[in-house]
């Protein structure tokens, strides 16, 4: 929406802004992990630990690598992290100081709106349907079928994006996606996984190899990637 700048400055600038409230989001989060902790152990809660915990959390994550790289990248990442957090928070510090049911309807438009972002959110969806499931004496039946409905309302809109996108032929247009099945294929990533010796991985394989192999390789760069100076707090 900005008038200047290309379209990569743009997208990089609401990418830096993305992760600039994921980490205010972090930051709420840490805040209210410790005072919901102190208030069960029914201790007083010192007001100022509380915010240097919070900052010194926020700030851990500032300045890892992979954050501050993808933090400057003209990709969906930290969309991806942001909504996450935000969801997170919602259904945990928000609701805290609300009424849980009122916060439902807007958790899931976000989460139907999330599933295309990236693949990867979808990954935590069981921790909400496990919260949901502790809550289920607030929920309904006709609150259940109002969240499903609008959560489905989420994930028409966002898909709804590929054909109008596609009709305007943009530089990218893959397939053309203007019908059912095109769309299907590109939302399912059915072009995108791959795993062979040429090009290599890529997406979802199945294959109990890459699984572990990318694993390994996870616990390697945890190391390597993220702040050094957490170590002594592990």
């Amino acid at each position: 929406l900005l008038p200047v700048g290309s379209i990569i400055s743009r997208v990089q600038i609401f990418s830096i802004l993305l992760a600039s409230l994921s980490l205010y989001l972090l930051y709420q989060l840490i805040a209210w992990v410790i005072e919901n902790w102190q208030t069960s152990k029914k201790n007083e809660t010192n007001e100022t630990k509380v915010v240097l915990a919070s900052i010194f959390g926020s700030l851990s994550l500032a300045f890892s690598y992979e954050f501050w790289a993808q933090a400057q990248n003209t990709d969906r990442f930290m969309l991806a992290s942001f909504t996450q957090l935000l969801i997170i928070y919602l259904t945990t510090a928000y609701a805290s100081r609300r009424k849980f049911d009122n916060v439902l309807p807007l958790v899931a438009f976000i989460m139907g709106l999330a599933i295309g972002i990236d693949p990867i959110v979808v990954s935590f969806f069981p921790s909400i349907l496990l919260l949901l499931w502790q809550k289920r004496k607030q929920i309904s039946a006709k609150k259940l079928a109002i969240l499903s409905a609008v959560g489905l309302a989420g994930i028409l809109l966002v898909f709804s994006y590929i054909p109008i996108a596609s009709l305007h032929n943009p530089f990218l247009n893959a397939n053309r996606p203007t019908t059912f099945s095109r769309i299907w294929s590109i939302a399912s990533g059915q072009q995108q996984n791959i795993n062979n010796t040429i090009v290599g991985v890529n997406g979802f394989t199945g294959s109990a190899e890459v699984i572990f192999t990318s694993a390994d390789h996870y616990f390697n760069m945890l190391w390597l990637s993220f702040t050094l100076l957490l170590i002594p707090f592990i």
